[in-house]
């Protein structure tokens, strides 16, 4: 059985991939059925938060190591699909003597919807660790609505108020590393390739 903040209880929305690395699911064998747990509500709350912060310490460590490659990667990769997608665009208007043209052209779109999925599937990733903490700030505010007790509430507060300067992947700094930045490189793409057009291609 797994909880899911965005999704609530369920026993296959926990089948997860991390920046398109490492997978995991939940494991359907056998256990022992563990003891009744004897931590009070706001004793557990407490150990999930200690748990929380020896993850988020992790990612940042992770973040931290490859801040420069991050950067690096997008800048390249950008440049690439601009490259590409002037090809794939000049191929498709114009008619090339070359007897490989149409097996570049292919390699072209092939090349193009490869690279944008590649993307696209890094970005989400990302993303979907950005939600779940949002997620997870939503859940602590709903709960708070029922808890009868003060030291409880206070855990629940200093959950949240340390789930809020949750620190988000980042390339070095210049940008987070989510969707949100897949509009922006859209556009550039466009851009480049709608410039790059207006001169004349030799079809040779």
């Amino acid at each position: 059985m797994s909880i899911d903040p965005k999704r609530g209880m369920g026993r296959s929305n926990n089948v997860r991939d991390f920046l398109g690395i490492i997978r995991y699911k939940q494991c359907n064998g056998k256990h022992q059925q563990l003891p009744s747990l004897t931590y009070s509500p706001a004793e557990l709350i407490e150990h999930f938060r200690m748990l929380h912060e020896d993850i988020s310490l992790c990612i940042y460590s992770f973040n931290e190591s490859l801040n420069p490659i991050f950067l690096f990667h997008i800048v390249i990769e950008l440049t690439v699909l601009i490259i590409n997608a002037y090809a794939t665009v000049a191929y498709f208007v114009y008619t090339f003597k070359n007897p490989l043209a149409s097996a570049i052209q292919m390699i072209n779109y092939v090349f193009l919807l490869f690279h944008c999925i590649g993307m696209i599937v890094f970005l989400r990733n990302a993303q979907h660790l950005k939600n779940m903490v949002t997620g997870l700030i939503n859940l602590l505010l709903e709960h708070s609505s029922t808890v009868s007790t003060l030291e409880e509430h206070q855990q629940i507060r200093l959950f949240i108020e340390k789930l809020k300067h949750h620190r988000h992947l980042s390339a070095s700094g210049v940008f987070e590393i989510n969707l949100g930045i897949a509009g922006p490189i859209a556009a550039n793409i466009l851009t480049y390739v709608l410039v790059a057009l207006q001169f004349e291609v030799p079809q040779e």
